[in-house]
């Protein structure tokens, strides 16, 4: 006689690899650059989903976002040096402050 615990391990089994096929069917909804709208939020907004073509990386981004491409920079318009896009430089400070 099967136990609760094994029933129910099994139920979520079968679920997720009945949910595979619906993962796996929107791997390619953007194979080429689209332009839609949505009216959904009452004001019609105007986006955009960008496909790289070597890499397939797709950007999405609402069309009226001008910093969607725009070079990262500090607040007064100089450059961010190397390190910064290399993951050098450490943005976060170090949790030393828990440890006994």
């Amino acid at each position: 006689m099967l136990n609760m615990k094994t029933i129910q391990l099994t139920a979520v089994i079968i679920g997720l690899l009945l949910s595979m096929n619906q993962i796996n069917a929107q791997t390619y909804y953007y194979n080429t650059t689209k332009t839609f709208t949505d009216s959904s939020t009452g004001s019609s907004s105007i986006y955009q989903a960008d496909v790289a073509t070597r890499s397939k990386m797709v950007t999405l981004y609402n069309k009226s976002n001008q910093y969607t491409y725009a070079m990262r920079t500090y607040k007064d318009g100089t450059k961010l040096p190397e390190e910064y896009y290399d993951d050098r430089i450490n943005l976060t400070e170090p949790d030393t402050w828990t440890i006994p």
